[in-house]
């Protein structure tokens, strides 16, 4: 056998010119987690807390509350769909996010400028405690990668809106 020449051995030359196969786009249901892979867009016709029409479509940026570099970065984002009740909802909530980051850092600051490491702990902890609430409102995701991610938060009107209309596959793993 000539180990110089892989087509005496039985091997077909590689076509460099041929694309790779893309991955499927489709969306899957894991449980209360819905994955969605290959570049297939989340449905936003829907509420994704509710399943109620929506009103609003937000470009949201999927942050992971268990990881703080998440929190406030550039993220993959994506369109998903909230209903009034919602979207009154996450206005709020990003006015007290970004209120309570300010003025955690703002104690946080004052006080270590100051020499009162207790109020620097408060106002850390209420740095920490936005970015949480900012990770989770209104959905998050643990994996976001631009063409294969997770998302977690959506309500279960949403995924059975998502399995009526046929959008989705479900796993069981």
């Amino acid at each position: 056998m000539n180990e110089e020449n892989p087509e005496s051995a039985g091997y077909e030359p590689v076509d460099e010119t041929t694309p790779a196969p893309a991955m499927l786009r489709r969306l899957t249901l894991r449980r209360d987690t819905i994955v969605v892979e290959g570049g297939a867009e989340l449905p936003s016709q829907w509420c994704v807390k509710c399943g109620k029409p929506a009103r609003k479509v937000i470009n949201k940026a999927l942050r992971n509350p268990m990881n703080p570099a998440t929190w406030f970065g550039g993220r993959v984002r994506v369109p998903v769909g909230l209903c009034r009740k919602h979207g009154e909802s996450r206005a709020v909530a990003v006015a007290a996010t970004w209120s309570l980051f300010a003025v955690g850092a703002v104690i946080a600051i004052g006080s270590l400028l100051s020499l009162k490491f207790v109020g620097f702990g408060v106002g850390l902890l209420a740095v920490l405690f936005s970015g949480v609430f900012r990770a989770t409102s209104p959905v998050s995701s643990k994996y976001a990668e631009s063409d294969c991610y997770e998302i977690e938060g959506s309500g279960p009107e949403y995924r059975e809106e998502l399995r009526r209309g046929g959008f989705v596959t479900e796993r069981d793993d």
